[in-house]
Formats: structure tokens, C-alpha cells, sequence
């Protein structure tokens, strides 16, 4: 195989900037252990089209998806280079059906279904130094009408994109892939690539949020449409792979998906226990999810943002995201 063929045709996509550091050299090297299970032409151009690499040109909604497809990557590579025991990539799980699931493998003779999701962050207006922004932290019903108000004294104030709706998305589409039938013979994860530690504070909040957080008695849709996903777990993967932020961390361990930031929650309304995947699984992803429970510092709202910041930015000497 000849890795030159996967260098991007358009000159302002990631890779094609990055071809030869160590972002695209390790992209490089994930393509080389995905020549494993993609195991014809057909299936290699199909992940060509989704890292848009054949495109003369990229825009930003298409730079969204592209980071959505790396994140795929990331997560495949390490299950199929970790778990290789009756890996399958893109498993269909309904019969009939034309969605899949990222990938499913085994630990112990147990069965473990992936599912990758990501909001998209990143739009044309993504920097503007003269507005104020309006942000909220967890699920607020009258967000819209609480910017209205304040704008009428602060003409220049921006409302930033909320993200519970999304969340919800990618818990009813990860769903819809799940068979009901004979659903505790297998554990079902879904990795969510998150944006800064801002990002993952909120979607933390949207999860758990007393007021109608998805895993909190009183959601914002029923438990019923959701409780196939059995676990879920928060990545800073978006970030890793974001060339718009203003510091960009892309790198090897961008591809990486053991090294990036990981915290893991049990959908406590599930609809089967799956004690011993569950137990499994979080034993298998590397993850900061007792660390942070046991964490007592910080502001209650920003307990998670603050966790990341000050134990392992400060106290580990790792870069907090």
C-alpha cells in the first residue's frame, strides 16, 4: 500500500498542512493498522470520502466532519490494536438495517459494542473579540429569552450554541443501532469527542443535571429512548483534533485515544445491570472516573473543569485541555 495515496488533495485540509509532523505522520501509521479489517479497495476509498482526502477543497462544515471521522479512527484503532479477539469493524447489529456501529470486539469472551459521536464546534464565526457571550451551565428552559432581555442593555451580547439537544441526539441515534432483543449479552459504550474542558463540563452537566439532565429522574426525553446505552464515556478528542482553537495541540497522541482526557458515567436508568462489562470495560479504558469522584475541590458548577485544571494540570504537570 502506498501511504502517499491517502495525502489530502486540498491544500487547506489538516493532513495536507501537517503531512510530515507528527500529526500526519501518525495518521500515517493509523492508516496502516486499519489495512487490517479494511480488507478491499472499496472499503479504503470509503474512508477516504469520510476524512474528505480525494476533495480539492474543504469547508468548514466538511472540517466538522473530518474531525468527527478522526475521532472514529482514534477509538477504532485502539480497540482493534488493543481487543483483537473477533474484532469487527462498522458491525451491523440490526439485521436489515443500514446503520452500524463503529465496532465490536471481546475482552474475556464478553461483547462490546462502540459507538463514536461529536457535536460540530466549529463555525465561521468561531473568534470574535467584540462580543460579550451569554453562557449557561446545564439544562436552562429559558435560555433564549434570558439573552433577549440581557441584549436589550448589551446590544453586542452572543448567546453561545447550547448542546443538551445533541447530547440527546447521539443517545437516541446510538439507540436506534442497539437490538432490543437479547441486549444483556453484550455492553454497549458510546464515546462522545468533546471540545475544551469547558465543553466537557456542560455536556457533564447535560448527563447529570438534577433538573432534567438525561441521567437524573426528570430528563429531557424519556428514559425508555435511550436505555440500550449502557455507558458513557466523555473524551476531549474534538480538542485533540481541532486545528481552530488558537493553540493547537494536534500531535501524535491526537491519534491516540488512550492518551487523551477520559471520564466514563454508567447510564444508571440502563435497561439490563451488566455488572461485570461494565466493571470490565472501565477497567480497559484508560480513564480519570474514581479519580474525579473522589475529588473534593473546586465550585460545585465547575467541579469537573476545575478537577482538570488543578489536579491534572497543576498537580500532574499534564496540559489541561
Amino acid at each position: 500500500m502506498n501511504i502517499d495515496n491517502f495525502k489530502p488533495k486540498s491544500e487547506n485540509h489538516i493532513l495536507n498542512r501537517m503531512w510530515n509532523n507528527e500529526y500526519g505522520l501518525e495518521f500515517q501509521e493509523m492508516i496502516k493498522s486499519f489495512t487490517v479489517f479494511l480488507d478491499s479497495n472499496r472499503k479504503l476509498d470509503l474512508l477516504k470520502d469520510k476524512l474528505f482526502l480525494k476533495q480539492n477543497n474543504i469547508s468548514t462544515g466538511q472540517l466538522n466532519q473530518y474531525i468527527q471521522s478522526s475521532l472514529e479512527c482514534t477509538v477504532v484503532r485502539y480497540f482493534a490494536e488493543n481487543f483483537p479477539e473477533d474484532f469487527k469493524y462498522e458491525k451491523k447489529l440490526i439485521e436489515g438495517s443500514n446503520s452500524d456501529v463503529e465496532c465490536q470486539f471481546k475482552i474475556n469472551n464478553l461483547t462490546f459494542n462502540i459507538e463514536v459521536k461529536a457535536s460540530s464546534y466549529i463555525n465561521d464565526n468561531l473568534e470574535n473579540n467584540d462580543v460579550f457571550k451569554l453562557r449557561a451551565i446545564g439544562h436552562l428552559d429559558n435560555y433564549t429569552e434570558v439573552h433577549s432581555l440581557l441584549k436589550t442593555f448589551l446590544p453586542n451580547l452572543e448567546s453561545e450554541k447550547r448542546y443538551d439537544n445533541n447530547l440527546g441526539s447521539h443517545l437516541k441515534s446510538t439507540q436506534a443501532k442497539l437490538p432490543r432483543d437479547n441486549n444483556n449479552i453484550f455492553c454497549n459504550v458510546l464515546i462522545i469527542g468533546c471540545n475544551d474542558s469547558d465543553d466537557i463540563q456542560n455536556q457533564f452537566h447535560y448527563l447529570s443535571s438534577k433538573d432534567k439532565g438525561f441521567f437524573s429522574e426528570n430528563p429531557l426525553v424519556k428514559h425508555s429512548e435511550f436505555d440500550l446505552v449502557d455507558i458513557v464515556f466523555l473524551s476531549n478528542l474534538f480538542f485533540k483534533h481541532n486545528s481552530e482553537i488558537e493553540k493547537p495541540k494536534l500531535g501524535k497522541d491526537s491519534w491516540q485515544f488512550e492518551k487523551s482526557f477520559i471520564i466514563g458515567f454508567r447510564n444508571p436508568f440502563r435497561k439490563d445491570e451488566k455488572q461485570e462489562h461494565l466493571d470490565l470495560i472501565e477497567a480497559n479504558i484508560p480513564n480519570y472516573t474514581k479519580s474525579f469522584m473522589q475529588y473534593k475541590g473546586g465550585p460545585e458548577f465547575f467541579r469537573l473543569k476545575h478537577f482538570i485544571h488543578t489536579e491534572l494540570g497543576m498537580n500532574r504537570k499534564i496540559y489541561h485541555y
